[in-house]
């Protein structure tokens, strides 16, 4: 079956393989190299639950995360405030959210992805 040329939003400038409007990924799925950003401004933006991108893809970046933390603080003043920035992080960048408490201590931590 042959692609339908209007689907099509751009190629990988590292493997050639054609990437449509509707693919999910910041990377490509052939060879799982970044793509460009004017490929991904064309593309879907990457759905929740989307695999990471192979290690290789990530060459030159690393995670990193930012903690709220608060004893006076509620769960959902804590939360607020860690969805707000992993917001502003955007879902491309976003590895996870985890959360603790130690007694009356209650930490939540976004961890993201960003350039070295």
């Amino acid at each position: 079956m042959s692609e339908n040329p209007a689907s099509v939003v751009g190629e990988c400038p590292h493997c050639r393989a054609p990437i449509r409007a509707d693919h999910p990924y910041a990377w490509c799925a052939e060879c799982g190299q970044a793509l460009p950003q004017e490929i991904r401004d064309r593309t879907a933006a990457p759905r929740a639950g989307s695999p990471p991108p192979p290690p290789e893809a990530r060459t030159g970046e690393r995670v990193e995360f930012r903690y709220f933390r608060g004893t006076l603080a509620t769960w959902g003043d804590l939360f607020a405030q860690a969805a707000e920035f992993a917001t502003r992080v955007g879902r491309e960048n976003l590895v996870g959210i985890s959360h603790s408490a130690d007694h009356d201590d209650g930490v939540v931590t976004v961890w993201y992805w960003v350039d070295a």
